[in-house]
């Protein structure tokens, strides 16, 4: 059927001296350069959770390969065949830091690229009671509004300036100490500064603004009552998603497949 458009995800690909390796999501990552960027200086890499190869670099570039191919397929009549690797989607999901790296000369290393920790204005603080603030304030006009509020006016030109970056940061998590996280957020974000709590997941699942975007919903299981899902993210003007169904038991819909 030269139709058909076939999508065969793996961890290497179909190809290559990788292509028979058995792997999980976190040697996807490893062969990608993705967790040699994570964490910080002398500290082992931090693993993340498997949303980089196995959702992201996986799952995603496989579903827009696969509506690609359709689009291909409606023009050209025909389908063709997808090699979509995990570690292929993760190092292309790494194209911004490989392009500085090339362009440069110098590798991103954990905490030392300035979109992983070494720039004052995009990093994580400790606060009062123990938890975390992430601060984004690239733009110089989101520094400058963080600096009036600290009353610190001296470093407004002196953003990316690696030799105030050691004195940025003892002021800044000094002063991030003096104050509860949720407090900080509600100042910072009542002056227009990038600022918002570090939440755990049982926090994020109970976030007002998630559960105003739909990102929690509920279904009813027959058996064991209901069920809280998470929502679908694209909001469709005329066809908006919704979670219409719990995962199926073992061989439920095999029948419905095959036929």
């Amino acid at each position: 059927n030269p139709a058909v458009v076939y999508c065969a995800i793996s961890g290497y690909g179909q190809t290559g001296p990788y292509a028979n390796l058995p792997g999980h999501d976190l040697n996807y990552i490893s062969v990608s350069g993705a967790l040699g960027m994570i964490g910080w200086p002398g500290q082992p890499p931090a693993i993340p959770i498997n949303v980089l190869a196995d959702f992201a670099g996986g799952g995603l570039f496989a579903a827009f390969s696969i509506l690609a191919a359709v689009v291909s397929r409606q023009r050209t009549g025909t389908g063709q065949y997808i090699d979509m690797a995990m570690s292929d989607g993760t190092m292309s999901l790494a194209c911004l830091a490989a392009s500085d790296y090339y362009s440069s000369g110098d590798p991103p290393r954990p905490g030392e690229y300035y979109l992983n920790g070494a720039y004052p204005c995009y990093n994580v603080y400790e606060t009062r009671d123990g938890r975390w603030l992430s601060l984004a304030c690239m733009e110089p006009w989101f520094w400058k509004n963080l600096c009036e509020l600290f009353g610190c006016e001296q470093y407004t030109e002196h953003q990316f300036n690696a030799d105030k970056f050691p004195e940025i940061l003892e002021l800044l998590r000094r002063r991030f100490r003096e104050k509860d996280r949720d407090v900080w957020f509600a100042e910072l974000s009542a002056r227009d500064i990038c600022a918002t709590p570090v939440y755990g997941l049982e926090e994020a699942l109970a976030d007002p603004h998630n559960r105003s975007r739909g990102m929690v919903t509920t279904l009813e299981h027959p058996k064991y009552g209901t069920i809280p899902q998470i929502g679908v993210a694209p909001k469709f003007s005329a066809t908006p998603g919704r979670v219409r169904t719990l995962a199926p038991t073992p061989g439920e819909n095999t029948r419905e497949v095959l036929l």
